[in-house]
């Protein structure tokens, strides 16, 4: 049985700080049940360096979090396929940024990774992802831009001329994906309120996977990625324009 690559892409304000913590933290367990958590680029619980090799050799600069690294995105692909081939057959490796989503709107970035995926014939791939409803997303995704910093206008125009068009055309998001492993690889789930409660979301994705939730597993205590009150976004957002 083939050995499989599973690519959690996201979306951002997914819950995807919450799941990359927890399965970081209870790595050893879910690799008993045979997914492992992949150690290659792993940093801060998440592999996002395998999107960034891919957006700065496309040319992307913005938001790119002071990513610097010389290596070429073939050597870092390699070698995450490498880490695959050494699991024993039919065992899975899974790796989880939010950055891959940004593959769509960039389509030299997207060709890249196509590029790399053409060298792993060998290998089986699966790709999830989850969506919320877009305004709910766009208004926290635009109290995480405040948040982290950067210098937005108003949300209008934040929308119009700063965000990336993948926060709000899911059909852009997901359609290098589609394009690149065929749709019936692609797992697509909803975000909403319930999967905020006890182990719901952690349950949700190893489900969707045909992973159990181990009986043993903890999540992370406290909310890893607080969101700013809405009642103060102004204020923050003042304050980041200012010097």
């Amino acid at each position: 049985m083939a050995r499989e690559l599973i690519l959690h892409i996201g979306h951002f304000k997914t819950g995807t700080t919450a799941l990359q913590m927890y399965l970081d933290y209870n790595r050893d367990l879910l690799a008993e049940a045979g997914l492992h958590y992949a150690a290659e680029t792993r940093k801060h619980a998440k592999h996002s360096a395998l999107a960034f090799s891919l957006l700065r050799r496309a040319g992307v600069s913005e938001l790119m979090h002071g990513y610097s690294s010389p290596r070429p995105p073939a050597k870092i692909w390699q070698a995450l396929f490498d880490e695959t081939r050494a699991l024993p057959d039919g065992q899975s490796l899974l790796v989880s940024s939010e950055e891959f989503i940004r593959l769509g709107a960039h389509p030299e970035a997207a060709a890249l990774l196509r590029k790399q995926i053409n060298q792993a014939s060998d290998l089986r791939f699966r790709v999830i992802a989850y969506l919320r409803p877009p305004q709910a997303h766009l208004q926290s995704w635009y109290n995480q831009l405040v948040k982290m910093g950067i210098p937005v206008g108003s949300f209008t125009t934040a929308l119009c001329s700063q965000i990336e068009a993948v926060h709000w055309d899911y059909a852009l998001a997901l359609k290098p994906w589609v394009e690149i492993f065929g749709a019936e690889a692609v797992i697509l789930r909803t975000y909403g309120p319930a999967l905020r409660e006890g182990d719901a979301l952690y349950a949700d994705f190893l489900g969707a996977l045909g992973f159990p939730l181990p009986a043993e597993a903890e999540p992370m205590p406290g909310d890893p990625n607080r969101r700013i009150d809405p009642r103060r976004l102004a204020y923050h957002r003042g304050l980041n324009r200012v010097d």
